[in-house]
């Protein structure tokens, strides 16, 4: 066969694509050749193929309700591993095995309801009438796997170019650059609801699908690497600034993507340990996620992958970051020794690698809150002395991405709750718990409302331990109009917890603090 004629370009200027090499045309101002940044715009797809609720085997499958055969047909269409398909629907991959195998059926009406989502498949399939009006969208979103709906009120002055216009940008870098080099970080001046539009619109545009399936051949170079790191970045801001709760889904779709990255692409031995520590964080945040919606299940299952990842991608620091979410699961559910053996391990991990911020984050965060659980005040107070001492050392240019949250008023914040938790047990100080709290509330960002929220609850427990009911009072319904405003579950479910916890013995003696039991339905 005889070879093609390369085709005649503009001169080259010695730039060289990013992800295969290939000089670069002086007219192309990108870091990528064309072809290689159209793969790139097509890398984010999960596409079921278009015929796919056409095919007998599919609809016989869903008709005759043998979900074991849809996960197999499903799986192998879209090249997912057992584990990553129940990381989509919220199931264990021992789970998914037995369904598939047929030794356990799937009855729960919320797993099928989450997969019909998931998949998008036609709801007549699963025997349910389609309305007339909706008949002809239903048929043309067949075979695409939706994303899960976020809320996002964006304002009507809100920027079109900000929100990402489809037809200008790719997905990719609309999402994971623009938003980024526009300035939208922690410490961002500007109108408050445009910015939280746009970060939920970019996190909603990065998980949508383009219109071809990606080539299975194509090359993960540092371009992409650097790529996936902004969009990390972009998630962990809209925690940091919105809450993750209503997003865990989203990011969990997110890390089947990548989780196929590491898989299947061809990339050095270097890379591969990247895309490894990118999905370990990935990981990492979606536990925290389902944790704070008490997914406790869906906690544990990803932060189980994330130590897995970050063992493949030679991180200690970031396994140690993984088991401290961990023990603070077992610590919410009262298994403290489990909890206390978790933290030590994770210190052990991160002694001699993690820098002095994680540091600070395994002793005053995690050890000293379990250590107060536990009523050890003597050992609690230590832990926080050693947070102390080691954020005293802190660089934070040395710190990794997940550890730049961690400031002063954190520690402070940690301390207090420390201290109130010791006070409730009877052998600590609620007043200085309160002061405590209190600054570190003082000393957030204005662009830290989410983290001030969720202090809220604390700040009101100390006070009435502290003896200070009308004030506490004052504070719950504080939470609670802040709750509302940013429509939190995570802090509506801090306010009950607390309040379930610090003042429903103090309720029925003090009337406003009876009424916000009442308001939060605790009473």
């Amino acid at each position: 066969m005889a070879k093609r004629r390369p085709v005649a370009v503009s001169r080259a200027d010695g730039r060289r694509c990013g992800r295969c090499g290939a000089e670069l045309r002086c007219t192309n101002p990108n870091e990528l050749c064309d072809p290689c940044r159209r793969r790139a715009d097509d890398d984010c797809g999960l596409r079921l193929p278009a015929d796919f609720y056409q095919r007998t085997t599919v609809t016989h499958s869903l008709t005759a309700y043998d979900f074991g055969a849809f996960f197999r047909i499903t799986r192998t269409a879209l090249d997912l591993t057992q584990e990553e398909l129940g990381l989509l629907i919220g199931l264990a991959q021992s789970q998914v095995c037995k369904i598939e195998k047929g030794t356990l059926p799937l009855r729960d009406v919320e797993t099928v309801a989450r997969m019909a989502r998931t998949f998008s498949i036609p709801t007549d399939l699963l025997g349910f009438p389609v309305p007339r009006a909706d008949a002809a969208s239903t048929n043309q979103n067949r075979g695409m796997v939706s994303a899960t709906t976020v809320r996002c009120n964006v304002p009507a002055n809100a920027p079109v170019a900000a929100l990402g216009d489809k037809t200008a940008v790719s997905s990719c870098h609309r999402v994971g650059g623009h938003v980024l080099r526009e300035g939208l970080h922690p410490s961002a001046e500007g109108d408050e609801h445009v910015e939280k539009a746009v970060l939920l619109a970019s996190v909603r545009l990065l998980t949508e699908l383009d219109d071809d399936e990606p080539p299975a051949n194509v090359r993960v170079g540092p371009v992409d690497v650097e790529r996936l790191r902004q969009h990390v970045a972009l998630f962990e801001l809209v925690v940091w600034r919105i809450g993750g709760a209503e997003l865990r889904h989203l990011v969990t779709r997110y890390i089947v993507v990548v989780s196929r990255l590491v898989r299947g692409r061809a990339c050095e031995p270097a890379v591969r340990v990247q895309l490894n520590r990118i999905l370990a964080e990935l990981h990492r945040m979606a536990g925290w996620m389902h944790l704070h919606a008490e997914d406790h299940a869906a906690a544990r299952q990803h932060w189980d992958a994330g130590v897995r990842a970050a063992d493949r991608g030679r991180d200690g620091s970031l396994v140690a970051r993984i088991l401290d979410g961990r023990s603070q699961q077992l610590c919410q559910l009262g298994r403290y020794d489990h909890a206390f053996t978790m933290i030590r391990r994770a210190r052990g991990i991160a002694d001699g690698v993690a820098t002095p911020t994680v540091m600070a984050m395994l002793g005053g965060r995690a050890e000293a809150w379990i250590c107060a659980e536990r009523g050890w005040h003597e050992e609690a107070l230590a832990a926080i002395g050693s947070a102390q001492e080691a954020y005293g050392n802190a660089r934070p240019a040395e710190n990794p991405p997940w550890a730049q949250w961690f400031d002063e008023a954190q520690l402070l914040s940690a301390e207090g709750h420390c201290l109130m938790i010791l006070a409730h047990r009877g052998n600590g100080n609620a007043h200085r718990a309160v002061d405590l709290i209190t600054r570190s509330v003082a000393m957030m960002p204005p662009r830290a409302e989410h983290s001030r929220m969720l202090n809220l609850p604390g700040l009101a427990s100390a006070l009435v331990l502290a003896g200070e009911l009308d004030e506490a009072a004052r504070v719950f319904r504080c939470g609670m109009t802040a709750a509302a405003t940013a429509d939190s579950s995570e802090a509506r479910t801090r306010l009950r917890r607390d309040f379930r916890r610090f003042a429903a013995s103090c309720a029925s003696q003090h009337r406003e603090l009876g009424e916000v039991g009442q308001e939060l339905d605790v009473l």
